[in-house]
């Protein structure tokens, strides 16, 4: 599996179509969780890290993206979880989706299996 794509490698035209909840339906979904699990700190901390963020591009609908380096297994387990997601539905779902859906389930079962990470 490669991490990069051009027009050869990509799905055909009807994968890239939009899924049924957009290009955010998962980050809505991790945001409703943290905000659930974290309360108003969660969205107390990302409130100025997004105006920073635009501010620092000068734009106020800049994309809010962070470069965050993960291990190769990462990568791997996520552009295999692309590779099925496709498979089974016949839509393109991108790297950052695929790892919205992953956090947004793993924050769940982490809690509920790991004290260390549960309330403070």
């Amino acid at each position: 599996m490669t991490a990069y794509y051009t027009t050869q490698h990509r799905p055909n035209t009807e994968a890239r179509k939009l899924p049924a909840g957009g290009r955010t339906y998962y980050l809505r979904c991790l945001r409703s969780t943290c905000e659930g699990f974290f309360g108003r700190a969660f969205s107390a901390t990302l409130a100025p890290l997004k105006a920073d963020r635009m501010e620092a591009s000068g734009r106020s609908h800049a994309a809010l993206w962070s470069v965050l380096r993960i291990r190769p297994e990462v990568v791997t387990a996520v552009d295999m979880l692309k590779a099925r997601y496709l498979a089974n539905t016949g839509r393109e779902v991108s790297q950052a989706e695929v790892l919205n859906a992953l956090v947004h389930v793993a924050q769940l079962q982490i809690a509920r299996d790991h004290p260390e990470f549960g309330q403070s």
